[in-house]
């Protein structure tokens, strides 16, 4: 900061950079445990039971989003002042902001999620359910309960087991397309397989192409934002080690000299 006032800088780390748990070392896993999201995750599944992993690493994936939103803050403080700002990211405060809702209802009301749900018997329609040939998600509500048996065409739904049947009997699409078509959101729960060869994730052009040196073709998921007037495109895999350093270190000065001695001196590869 002597050097360069207005400098931005982000710092990623476990638990902060201050704090009783500062120099603790940290995965995406710890995270997620004292954050409680495997607790939760398992209470819906059985409140008895035990603690559930996700089947994705929000502790690592959710806390490099913030830090982009933190970046961007930064830069319109220092748009606004010309100052500049170290912003510190922690994978447990990012986990405990995205338990937003379940930790607010817990501090306003001393219950936790799954209280809530046995409490709630309209949302008894809600969750996945099975179909003949695999399942779907129903999202449903109390204010839906009309939608959802015109959907069903049946006169009433007592219990759960009774969409449930319904449900059996049927094929994924066929729940989804009568569900869907009275406006009751329901999905079908995918394989990978299934999601690469959705017509709709085809036509947004989520999954692209990109040529590496080492890993040849690979495909993976598109940068999933949309912008008017502008079609983002992949320019290039991710870089080799050190693929560029040198134009970087030419940005900020260096000679080819004083470059050539970096490598010399194995500082860079």
């Amino acid at each position: 900061k002597k050097v360069k006032p207005d400098i931005i800088y982000a710092s990623l780390s476990g638990f902060g950079l201050d704090g009783p748990y500062a120099k603790r070392p940290s995965f995406a896993s710890i995270a997620s445990s004292m954050s409680g999201w495997y607790r939760l995750t398992g209470d819906l599944i059985d409140p008895e039971g035990p603690p559930v992993v996700p089947a994705e690493w929000h502790g690592d994936l959710d806390p490099g989003l913030y830090a982009v939103i933190g970046m961007m803050g930064a830069l319109l403080h220092r748009e606004w002042t010309g100052e500049g700002q170290h912003v510190d990211v922690s994978q447990l405060d990012c986990m405990i902001a995205q338990n937003g809702i379940p930790i607010t209802g817990y501090l306003m009301s001393g219950m936790l999620p799954y209280e809530h749900r046995r409490q709630r018997t309209g949302l008894r329609f809600m969750g996945p359910f099975e179909a003949s040939d695999g399942w779907v998600f129903i999202h449903t509500s109390p204010r839906m309960m009309d939608r959802l048996l015109k959907g069903t065409g049946v006169d009433k739904l007592e219990s759960r087991e009774d969409l449930e049947n319904w449900a059996a009997e049927r094929k994924v699409n066929d729940v989804v397309d009568a569900l869907v078509t009275v406006g009751v959101p329901a999905a079908p729960i995918n394989t990978l397989k299934e999601v690469v060869e959705d017509p709709h994730v085809d036509h947004r052009g989520m999954i692209v192409s990109v040529d590496h040196p080492d890993a040849g073709t690979v495909r993976f998921p598109n940068h999933p934002i949309k912008y008017s007037g502008v079609k983002p495109e992949m320019r290039m895999a991710a870089p080799l080690l050190g693929q560029h350093n040198e134009e970087v270190l030419t940005d900020l000065g260096y000679s080819e000299n004083e470059i050539e001695e970096l490598r010399m001196t194995k500082v860079i590869t």
